[in-house]
């Protein structure tokens, strides 16, 4: 489970996420637990990153499944 600021480029979540992923780990990703400096960042790497290396979920859906 990840949240991390920032989460763009190679760095935060992101880079914790695809190190993960690589290996063969599927990670959950807190989306309303990360953020970037930059509003345009953080939404395209929830769109087009993220998902492509983990689960998103938000603190709640995590909450309720523990």
């Amino acid at each position: 489970m990840l949240d991390a600021l920032p989460r763009h480029l190679a760095f935060g979540a992101a880079g914790t996420a695809r190190a993960a992923w690589e290996p063969g780990y599927e990670p959950v990703i807190v989306d309303d637990a990360c953020g970037a400096p930059v509003e345009a960042a953080h939404q395209g790497s929830m769109a087009h990153v993220l998902p492509r290396l983990g689960e998103l979920r938000s603190t709640a859906q995590v909450q309720a499944a523990h």
